[in-house]
């Protein structure tokens, strides 16, 4: 079901009530309902989005700055507006080194000036379509603020400024979006693809108007609040139930969680309102930052839970960043993976390095490749491939080759091939004895060896010995 406000204006009485009947006739079409109790009848001055508009004027709704509480604490007061140097005055003084923070009446008048000053006319400015748009937000643990230059966003280009740099390079429009983003950053960039805009990063201090705002939210009781807050307990609620690990239960987190030092420091300061930890939030007793966050104590059992399935570093990372959140997770997550037995034993081998060819011969029989397949169906075989033609001679062996055998099979394959110009062999005996090199340097043959241990430099003599085995 969906909830809108519409606006039904005229120059006059007459001009209005026409527009008013055409737009409830259109309502009644399409079967459009209106709550009786929030429609207002032929106003002269009407309050939206905080904002009062009347004939040829737009002035800030008082109400809306009015609502902007008296700071309590001296963070807090770093936060306001320092634009106004005279006004702002008593303020600054309270930040000053070694000095009490104590809220005085003249603090109070100050502060009351600059909310007036900020709700007049001369920071409020009717949009100017010829100006360029700029919308700046901040979020805290308390509310979310934006400023507002001017308001048709889907019309105009307009700049995007936020304090958190790495949004700067999540959502930029000509960046990739990083695998291991988490699923609700996907789902804001989806939405602000919509958007023609430019993202830019400005310090949180530089930004003191949003920053201040986001942290001092007005409370009010709208649907809208209240929708917003059911939905985000629900998202809380389901995340909280997502991982299912029996041994790793909803108590269980809660009670590991009071008991993890450091956690619980950053629950208590979460409590009193007085962190350094601007992204923690809690609910229903547990610490989310994006994700639940898992005390030191259950770490090793979540880290199991995801690995279960051995799947490699970058996969884990990423169903990891869906469900849980700890600092340090992604060194955990490469070390558990590394030092994975199981991971370990069916781990592909490094790349070999690529071995240099041989020269192609200028003609046949120029180089030739030997080799023995052996033993093969009680048979040794003498493998011989030309380097050029692929032309291979196969001499079958009832018995162990030597060096005289060998000798003897390629005077016969010489008898009808001619002698080679080089021969390639492993560094077996047979070929590497005295009495069969003295017969190669007597046959004009340069003798090569391949290198040892890698019978791939040999590979014509190798394939031909695969093809005769198989």
């Amino acid at each position: 079901m969906s909830y809108f406000d519409i606006i039904v204006h005229g120059s006059t009485r007459e001009e209005c009530q026409h527009n008013l009947i055409a737009s409830l006739d259109q309502h009644q079409k399409f079967d459009l309902h209106l709550n009786q109790q929030k429609c207002l009848l032929f106003q002269e001055q009407i309050k939206y989005l905080g904002h009062v508009n009347e004939f040829n004027k737009v002035s800030k709704s008082q109400g809306k700055v009015c609502g902007h509480a008296s700071p309590k604490i001296n963070r807090r007061c770093k936060k306001i507006p320092g634009n106004a140097s005279t006004i702002t005055t008593p303020l600054r003084h309270l930040l000053c080194k070694n000095t009490i923070f104590k809220w005085t009446s003249a603090c109070e008048a100050s502060f009351l000036i600059l909310k007036q000053a900020i709700a007049s006319d001369k920071v409020l400015v009717p949009y100017d379509p010829d100006l360029p748009v700029q919308l700046a937000c901040d979020a805290s643990l308390t509310g979310i603020a934006g400023v507002l230059s001017h308001i048709y966003l889907f019309c105009c280009h307009f700049k995007l400024i936020t304090d958190n740099q790495p949004l700067t390079r999540i959502f930029n429009h000509r960046a990739t979006l990083p695998k291991m983003t988490a699923g609700h950053l996907q789902c804001y960039t989806a939405f602000l693809s919509g958007f023609n805009y430019t993202i830019d990063f400005k310090k949180g201090i530089e930004n003191s108007m949003f920053d201040c705002l986001s942290r001092a939210p007005i409370k009010i009781n709208s649907y809208t609040a209240s929708a917003i807050n059911n939905e985000v307990k629900q998202l809380c609620d389901a995340t909280i139930e997502q991982l299912s690990i029996p041994t790793v239960t909803y108590q269980l987190l809660k009670e590991e969680m009071e008991k993890d030092a450091t956690l619980s420091t950053i629950m208590k300061s979460l409590q009193e309102e007085n962190t350094s930890e601007p992204d923690y939030i809690i609910e229903s007793g547990i610490l989310f930052c994006g994700q639940r966050v898992v005390p030191a104590s259950l770490q090793s059992a979540v880290l199991n839970k995801l690995h279960q399935n051995h799947v490699g570093i970058t996969k884990v990372k990423q169903l990891a960043h869906l469900y849980v959140y700890w600092k340090k997770i992604d060194s955990d997550i490469e070390h558990l993976v590394r030092s994975c037995s199981e991971c370990v034993a069916i781990k592909n081998s490094s790349a070999k390095a690529p071995s240099h060819p041989w020269e192609e011969p200028e003609h046949n029989w120029q180089r030739i490749h030997i080799d023995y397949a052996s033993p093969y169906q009680d048979h040794h075989f003498l493998v011989v491939a030309d380097a050029k033609s692929k032309w291979a001679e196969i001499v079958p062996c009832s018995s162990a080759p030597t060096s005289k055998s060998n000798i003897e099979f390629l005077k016969d394959i010489f008898s009808r091939n001619g002698f080679p110009e080089v021969m390639i062999s492993d560094n077996a005996t047979i070929f590497t004895s005295e009495e069969f090199a003295q017969f190669c340097k007597e046959a004009g043959v340069f003798q090569k060896f391949c290198a040892a241990g890698h019978p791939a430099t040999n590979s014509p003599a190798e394939r031909n010995v695969q093809m005769l085995k198989h």
